[in-house]
């Protein structure tokens, strides 16, 4: 989005539906025509990027859309913590989403 600020919450619907005239930021604009190629190969039944667990894909930052491994991906992401909660079983996950959404315990702590 802006290497200033990089990406924020919700930025990928901007991007992905073109609703804001991006005209001052040539690299968001790239970003959000490969997004939008992506979906549409996806909801025609195509494979947008390769499939797979291990295999994850990155739109920008700078206008660029590639695939990433798992040590790209976990500069950009708290990954440490995806991995981690994948080993935690379902009941637990359950219970935690729970008091969070109920606002019994909180990220911040």
């Amino acid at each position: 989005w802006q290497p200033s600020s990089g990406a924020h919450h919700a930025i990928d619907l901007v991007l992905l539906f073109g609703g804001l005239d991006l005209g001052f930021a040539p690299a968001a604009n790239e970003t959000g025509k490969n997004m939008r190629q992506a979906w549409i190969t996806f909801i025609s039944g195509g494979e947008p990027w390769k499939s797979g667990r291990d295999s994850s894909y990155a739109f920008g930052p700078y206008g660029a859309s590639k695939p990433v491994d798992k040590k790209e991906l976990s500069s950009r992401r708290r990954m440490q913590q995806v991995w981690h909660l994948d080993k935690v079983e379902q009941d637990e996950l359950d219970r935690l989403v729970g008091a969070l959404v109920g606002g019994k315990i909180s990220l911040l702590n």
